[in-house]
């Protein structure tokens, strides 16, 4: 691309740039995007382009000026040797496939003004254990944690969108999902090998497989009002012991689930009013 240069494995945009074009620096288009080390974008730059760094697998450092606030998808798709990064303030989501594939990924801070994190954002980031997400997220999309290393999470208050697969085979050992919450999609939690305990507050409906394959799950708890259960949401989870009801809904639940999961079901005592 031309304007776009590799010096001594640094990156150059040109001088002035406001938009990083798509490809920038990308090894799809770029025969030096290999020998890219490190880049510190220019205080100018407000957007950057599509793939504009996908498949630099030697890319190790990356400075953001917060002047940037919008990074398009599979900026660092492929970069597996990227090991932190800080995303500029302002910032409002963080795009579909933007960090997939990120095997080295360990940090991440995200800015308290996103409120999307995308589609597969974080998917394949093997080394990523941990990760704060901010209050202000509202949605989390199909695959954005997927196949990570998470060992825990803590979902925003203010989320109301949890993707298909969301949080599929990571490691985490325990979840509460907030109430604003209104559907837990398909796979979302599914091949959770480490799961143990799951607390839902809000969502009417729970899709197919939800829960699939976390052979330690142990305990879940439900909320009064889930109208809609899709078959096998909890296929394969071999320590279920326990599913927690609220009182006096016993009934409505083995109406729900599975003739199997009957005798896991307990009715939680009534909450006193004060």
């Amino acid at each position: 691309m031309a304007g776009y240069e590799v010096k001594n494995g640094i990156g150059i945009i040109p001088e002035g740039t406001t938009s990083m074009s798509s490809c920038a620096f990308s090894a799809k288009i770029n025969d030096n995007a290999l020998e890219l080390q490190s880049v510190c974008i220019p205080d100018s730059v407000q957007e950057v382009g599509p793939l504009a760094f996908e498949g630099c697998k030697n890319l190790t450092k990356v400075e953001f000026p917060d002047t940037v606030k919008i990074i398009w998808g599979s900026v660092f798709k492929y970069c597996e040797k990227l090991p932190e990064i800080k995303l500029p303030k302002g910032l409002e989501k963080i795009s579909d496939d933007t960090f997939n594939g990120c095997s080295s990924l360990k940090s991440v801070e995200i800015p308290e003004t996103v409120k999307r994190i995308g589609d597969h954002a974080f998917a394949s980031c093997k080394s990523l254990t941990a990760v704060a997400i901010p209050e202000g997220v509202t949605e989390i999309g199909n695959g954005a944690f997927a196949m990570t290393g998470l060992t825990s999470v803590i979902l925003p208050s203010a989320l109301t969108k949890l993707g298909a697969s969301a949080f599929c085979n990571t490691e985490i050992s325990a979840v509460e999902i907030p109430a604003g919450v209104k559907k837990i999609d398909f796979c979302t939690f599914a091949s959770c090998a480490k799961l143990k305990t799951v607390v839902l507050n809000g969502p009417s409906n729970i899709g197919v497989n939800a829960f699939e394959k976390c052979p330690l799950l142990e305990t879940v708890t439900l909320p009064a009002g889930i109208k809609d259960i899709g078959y096998d949401v909890f296929k394969g989870c071999t320590s279920l012991k326990t599913i927690n009801v609220p009182a006096k809904k016993a009934e409505y639940y083995k109406k729900r689930l599975p003739e199997e999961l009957h005798s896991l079901i307990v009715e939680l005592p009534a909450e006193k009013k004060k």
